[in-house]
């Protein structure tokens, strides 16, 4: 290398060579090197990637902060892990784990449990990472749909500045090529047609190819309708194709009504530029769409959406041509009940835009709901300047058949159907030009607006109609306006005429928001002139017919006058209506109530006709026919109904009253088993009471009555009435009435029966002061004029009727109790607590019948018998009569002539009316009473033991004995044979007897007797007993003084007594002659006999027979002295 002055060198020529090559030598060294680097870098990550999954915490770290970049700072993101993977679909992968966004307010808005990026492995090659494919699995975000803006991810109480971002723009979004008279629309197809555009750049210029959300779920709170939308396994999928700028998208997810996809797909021609965007959905529904359409929502739609549309783009990216296809498959739409809901079957809606014409056509579209049907035509285009936003339209239908499925009307073939007006978009007012629909049998002709204001809409609204019958009219009715009317009239008129008719609404924004609009006086107004109406009225009652009259609706509020009609009743029967009205306070309430008031006059027949009919039914529950009775009446009737029930429901919850007023009503039937005949009474009957006044003829007798009845289910009797009847019951009103008590009451006997306040049954009261009562049994008679009453509640009970607070009152004697009387009016049970037929009485006693009888258990401290004995020994047959059981324990018992027995134990049982058991134990007169009989098929006894005197005065059988014990010991064999046995009276005295003073003035021998009191050692009688008739074999009276021996037969049926015997003065000493053996026979007639007797007979009735003697008998020895016996 060679040096100059100046500084500079120049090389030699051969070293310059040298130089450039050890350059070049460095250059490959140092490339070498970086490659031999690099290749280490490759080699080093495809090993660790081959070796499996392997988590980088940079490329975790990276990832997120990449994430949190793209949301901001309202949110925080956190992701649990990142690993490189090879996946044998999308090669080389970024499989990032558990990825979750929290908002400012702690609320989870996204978590994706794993999502995979795939990865181009070339671009490591040049140290930055290509995202071709993003994969986000079982993803779960929460969204928010502002009122204005963009979705953010949130909830709905999330703040995010995101809501004042991306603003939507408020105008047209300019664009080349003509809006076609729609710039609305066109600004809205090139904003998505733009954002297309968009992704595909991005998509070209990143290499990026698909977008896959599998199984995920998104939450949408929607702020406009405040609702939260759920949209879950939700599949989507997005492929781009950057060489052909082509992009395919399918969307499958959950909705309203079910599953629903869709698929939009952008096709390109590479040559002009030229491309297409086309979209086919299936299954969507209203709601899907807008919210407000479903859930509970008042107005809901469940019509499922089957849609196609095309869109033609020049290659300057201008609109040339629009195409919608909309498929309407078979659904329901209600505005917020059944009756204001529209069946739809199946429709097609073709639009077609005519861009170059600025004309969007309606192409044939065939609607068809139930049996209503028409195919529609017309066409929309701007009114006015484009871009007012003020648009013209003209529908048409000819041959539109209207067929209302809940009107049993025919169908009405309308000649034809128009619609026509102007929308106002940015005023949003719809300006109806005319409406009108053209029948062969009238036409309806409407014109108004109709506001889409922010608190709901507004009508001005005018209309008129033609006459028409109402049929038409019912088909003509639209179902949202006053549905529950719009039910009742299609349900109920069945004929008629509409002579003429004016509508108008005037009705402010927001009123017909409400579920229950409170419309104005003013806004709404209907008049309506009807003639030879028809219309059914409920349950089985007869229909209305040639009812003339006005319908006039005000506000909310619907009233028909009726001028004149008619009631056709089944059998022929007409009943004419004076007056009618018929009225709805509130159309508008989503459960209208009519009320319905008819005054109506005819016969009774007629009128009990309407009675009869369901669900009033009164005639039917007393086995009454309408045909039964007569009379005249004129009757009210108000009905209340609920609307919007159905016609099996309405006579269930429908109040109701029916007022009759009759004039000589009778029945030819008996109701409730008695006749009524000249009946002037008003009667008031309700769903639930039954009420009666005035006077009637029940059975003959003339009455007073007041009845109010609570009733129950389909008329029947529930719950406490109130009842008044007075009536007076001689002899022939008790024996038309059917209570047969003469054996108890004979006379006049008032009555008054009324219901009771507490409980149900009815309150007696009877004045038995002019009767004659009697009490069979127990020998008690109160007298006619000796004043009396008797009251008892009748309340009916399970199995029967409670008989209680039985109250007999009178001077000295009554009663307290109660009893039970089973269904047939037989007495099961009584309890007594108070018995008094006398001042004296204090007893009570139980009653409970048996299976042929009644067990009776009496319990007092005094009771009077003298009755029941004088009634015990009057005559008569015991066969027949009921079996009866008595047990008495009564601290004392007054008989005859003063005697009283204490300490009284009775039992008494009969069978078939016989006695089979009879046992008495008690102290009369300072001795001991006992008497036992029992009778049974083997045979029967009778023990008899007691103080004679006293018994025999007691029983008021003979009250000239004092002191003496009786005994009576009898047996019977068998159950047809005589009862015999031996009867002994011991040590007792005869006072004042006139018989034996008769006997004893002519006897043969004077002696000195006391006649006032003859003393007897014995009385001892040997007896039968046949029937009724007690036959004496042979008697032995035998004294110090007097002695007799007799014989005879005493009959209690008839009464009578027939004895014979002898006389025996001195009969201790004449009787010794009578005991010598052989001489006692002769001289004496017997041991029993005496020297000296005198013959005698008793004969006659038992209360005052007559005594005969034979003085000749006096002086014939003993056995030739049975030659002077009577006969």
């Amino acid at each position: 290398m060679r040096r100059y002055s100046d500084g500079t060198a120049e090389l030699d020529a051969d070293e310059e060579p040298r130089r450039r090559s050890r350059g070049m030598r460095l250059g490959l060294l140092v490339a070498a090197v970086v490659g031999g680097l690099l290749l280490f870098v490759v080699v080093a990550i495809m090993a660790v990637v081959l070796s499996g999954p392997t988590e980088l915490g940079f490329v975790r770290e990276g990832y997120r902060e990449a994430l949190q970049a793209r949301l901001g700072s309202d949110y925080l993101v956190t992701v649990d892990k990142a690993a490189i993977d090879v996946d044998p679909v999308l090669g080389l992968v970024a499989d990032i784990g558990d990825t979750e966004v929290v908002d400012s307010g702690g609320a989870v808005v996204a978590r994706i449990p794993g999502t995979r990026l795939a990865i181009d492995p070339l671009s490591l090659i040049g140290f930055r990472v290509t995202i071709t494919a993003v994969e986000l699995r079982s993803a779960e975000f929460s969204l928010v749909r502002p009122e204005r803006g963009t979705v953010y991810l949130g909830t709905r109480s999330t703040l995010s500045s995101a809501t004042a971002s991306g603003e939507a723009p408020d105008g047209p979004i300019p664009g080349a090529g003509p809006d076609g008279g729609f710039p609305e629309i066109a600004s809205l197809i090139r904003l998505v047609d733009r954002g297309l555009e968009a992704q595909l750049d991005f998509s070209v210029a990143s290499h990026f190819r698909t977008l896959s959300l599998i199984g995920g779920t998104i939450n949408v709170w929607d702020v406009p309708s405040q609702r939260q939308r759920h949209f879950g396994e939700t599949d989507f999928d997005a492929t781009f194709d950057p060489e052909k700028r082509g992009l395919a998208v399918s969307i499958a997810t959950s909705g309203y009504a079910g599953r629903w996809s869709g698929t939009l797909e952008r096709t390109e021609d590479p040559e002009t530029g030229a491309h297409q965007i086309s979209g086919v959905f299936s299954q969507l529904t209203l709601a899907d769409l807008f919210p407000q359409f479903g859930g509970d929502s008042a107005t809901s739609a469940d019509i499922p959406l089957y849609g196609r549309a095309n869109i033609d783009f020049a290659g300057d990216g201008a609109i040339e041509a629009a195409m919608l296809r909309l498929d309407v498959g078979a659904g329901v739409f209600t505005t917020g009940s059944e009756d204001a809901s529209v069946l739809l079957d199946e429709a097609t809606i073709k639009l077609d835009w005519d861009v170059a014409n600025q004309t969007i056509n309606v192409e044939p579209s065939p609607l068809y709901f139930g049996k209503t049907r028409g195919v529609v035509t017309g066409w929309i285009r701007p009114s006015g300047p484009v871009g007012h936003g003020r648009y013209a339209f003209n529908l048409e239908s000819s041959g539109a058949v209207l067929a209302a499925r809940d009107a049993e009307a025919p169908p009405v073939i309308a000649d034809q159907i128009a619609l026509s007006g102007i929308y106002d978009l940015p005023g949003r007012l719809l300006d109806i030009e005319d409406l009108s629909i053209q029948t062969q049998s009238g036409s309806l002709a409407l014109a108004g607006t109709v506001g889409f204001e922010d608190a709901g809409p507004s009508l001005a609204l005018a209309a008129s109609l033609s006459p028409m019958p109402v049929a038409t009219f019912q088909q003509m009715w639209v179902p949202f306006l006053a549905p529950g009317v719009r039910h009742w009239v299609l349900a109920n008129m069945t004929g008629g005429t509409i002579e003429s008719g004016q509508f108008e609404a005037t009705i402010p924004a927001g009123v017909l928001e409400s579920e229950h609009p409170r419309m104005p006086d003013d806004g709404l107004s209907l008049n309506l002139r009807l003639k030879d109406a028809a219309f059914r009225t409920f349950g089985d009652l007869p229909p209305v017919s040639g009812a003339s009259g006005n319908a006039v609706l005000s506000g909310k509020t619907l009233g028909v006058d009726l001028d004149a009609a008619r009631l056709e009743l089944a059998s022929g029967r007409t009943v004419s209506i004076d007056a009618g009205a018929f009225a709805i306070d509130d159309v508008f309430d989503p459960a209208p109530v009519a009320v319905v008031e008819l005054e109506l006059a005819g016969p009774a027949a007629g009128l009990g006709e309407i009675a009869d009919a369901a669900p009033l039914n009164v005639l039917a529950k007393r086995n009454v026919s309408p045909d039964d009775l007569s009379g005249t009446a004129a009757a009210t009737i108000s009905l209340r109904l609920p609307l919007d029930k159905e016609e099996d429901e309405i006579a269930e919850e429908m109040g109701w009253k029916v007022t009759v007023a009759g004039k000589g009503l009778a029945s030819a039937r008996p109701i409730e088993g008695r006749t009524f005949s000249d009946a002037d009474v008003t009667i008031s009957v309700v769903p639930d009471n039954f009420a009666v006044s005035g006077t009637a003829t029940i059975d003959g007798v003339r009455a007073d009555v007041s009845i109010s009845q609570p009733l129950g289910h389909e008329g029947a009797a529930s719950g406490r009435g109130q009842q008044l009847a007075r009536l007076s019951l001689d002899k022939a009103a008790r024996d038309r009435l059917g209570l047969s008590l003469d054996d108890i009451v004979d006379g006049t006997v008032g009555t008054q029966i009324s219901s009771l306040a507490d409980s149900d049954g009815q309150h007696y009261d009877l004045d038995l002061g002019p009767a004659r009562l009697t009490l069979p049994g127990l020998g008690w008679t109160k007298g006619i004029g000796v004043p009396a009453t008797l009251s008892f509640d009748l309340i009916p009970v399970e199995g029967g009727q409670s008989v209680e607070n039985i109250v007999l009152e009178g001077d000295g004697f009554g009663l307290e109790g109660s009893a039970f009387i089973d269904a047939t009016a037989g007495l099961v049970s009584a309890e007594i607590r108070r018995f008094a037929l006398r001042p004296e009485d204090s007893m009570a006693f139980t009653l409970a019948a048996t299976e042929k009888g009644y067990a009776i258990k009496a319990r007092g401290d005094a009771f009077d018998m003298r009755g029941v004995i004088t009634e015990a020994t009057k005559t008569g047959e015991g066969d027949g009569g009921p079996d009866i059981s008595v047990e008495a324990d009564i601290a004392k018992v007054t008989g005859f002539n003063g005697e009283a027995m204490t300490g009284l134990k009775a039992a008494y049982v009969t069978v078939n009316g016989s006695p089979t058991r009879i046992s008495v134990a008690g102290s009369l007169g300072g001795t001991r009473v006992a008497v036992d009989f029992s009778d049974s098929r083997k045979g029967a006894s009778l023990q008899v033991s007691a103080g004679a005197g006293s018994l025999f005065r007691f029983l008021n059988l003979y009250d000239r004995i004092n002191g003496g014990v009786v005994t009576i010991s009898a047996q019977r064999v068998g159950r047809g044979g005589p009862m015999a046995g031996k009867a002994t009276v011991t040590d007792f005295d005869i006072l004042n007897e006139p018989a034996v003073k008769r006997v004893i003035s002519s006897a043969p021998t004077k002696q000195r007797i006391d006649p006032t009191r003859l003393h007897f050692d014995q009385l001892a009688a040997r007896f039968h007993l046949s029937g009724e008739a007690i036959t004496i074999d042979e008697a032995l009276l035998r004294g110090q003084a007097v002695g007799a021996t007799f014989n005879g037969r005493v009959d209690l049926r008839l009464g009578h007594v027939m004895i014979n015997g002898t006389y025996l003065p001195l009969y201790a000493l004449n009787n010794v002659f009578g005991r010598v053996p052989v001489l006692g026979l002769v001289l004496g007639g017997g041991n029993r006999g005496g020297l000296i007797g005198v013959t005698f007979r008793v004969e006659g009735p038992l209360g005052g027979p007559q005594v005969y003697f034979n003085p000749l008998s006096a002086v014939a020895p003993g056995i030739f002295r049975k030659i002077f016996e009577f006969r």
